[in-house]
């Protein structure tokens, strides 16, 4: 068991009994990732959430995240459940919106820089490969890990002009900007900076970002004070500047 599972075991020991919104309490869950049956963890955590009582708790949520998540973890099991990724991010994101105190979400996010991290990856092969519409789901779903994530909010916006979207392009772009006016970059997790500084040197290389040029540059100036220093984010930023 990796470092940031042990933690996250550790911490749902101590607060599941404290903050589940029913009486339940989820060890029978917490065992059975303990013990890495991950496949049954995905079944028992489903039969909760389909059911009216627990429908409401977020922890069965994320036990079936990373259920799923584990299954990429594996040679056998990646090849028996070949959208385990896909659904690790869904249910990550429905944890998120099911746990409206963010009672847990501090404890889940060694866990989601983990999804973050191989989301990244994934979607950037994609692009890659000029398949826009997948890069825009995965980025999606990075956005329902955290909606003020500003990273995920250009590449949905490059993704989407890509796509020719321009309306809802432009949509996010400025989503992107409102959000660095409001958040310090310093307050984003690693996985998010990386994000963030790739989505802005990705939008200064775009053949199309002439009309863009001033919200482009906004970005840059915004996010100098955190990245200057970095020879591909300095790079970027004097070609465009």
């Amino acid at each position: 068991m990796n470092n940031y599972l042990l933690l996250l075991v550790v911490s749902l020991v101590y607060m599941t009994p404290l903050f589940s919104q029913s009486d339940k309490d989820y060890d029978d869950l917490l065992e059975l990732l303990v013990d890495e049956k991950y496949e049954k963890l995905v079944y028992k955590s489903e039969s909760y959430f389909l059911n009216d009582k627990y429908s409401k708790d977020p922890l069965p949520y994320l036990y079936y995240s990373m259920g799923h998540y584990r299954f990429t973890q594996d040679e056998e099991l990646s090849t028996k459940y070949p959208k385990a990724f896909k659904e690790a991010m869904k249910f990550a994101g429905k944890f998120v919106k099911k746990d409206k105190e963010s009672l847990y979400l501090d404890e889940a996010e060694d866990y989601f820089g983990e999804l973050r991290a191989m989301g990244m990856e994934n979607a950037e092969n994609q692009i890659i490969n000029e398949k826009y519409t997948k890069a825009k789901g995965m980025y999606k779903y990075m956005c329902n890990l955290d909606k003020e994530d500003p990273g995920a909010k250009i590449y949905m916006s490059y993704t989407m002009f890509k796509m020719r979207s321009l309306r809802e392009a432009q949509s996010f772009l400025e989503d992107a900007i409102t959000i660095l006016e409001n958040r310090s970059i310093e307050e984003l997790t690693s996985e998010q900076k990386t994000l963030l500084k790739n989505a802005i040197i990705v939008m200064t290389e775009w053949e199309g970002n002439s009309e863009y040029r001033s919200q482009i540059s906004l970005l840059l100036q915004k996010s100098k004070p955190s990245f200057s220093g970095q020879k591909d984010f300095d790079r970027a930023y004097d070609s465009f500047m």
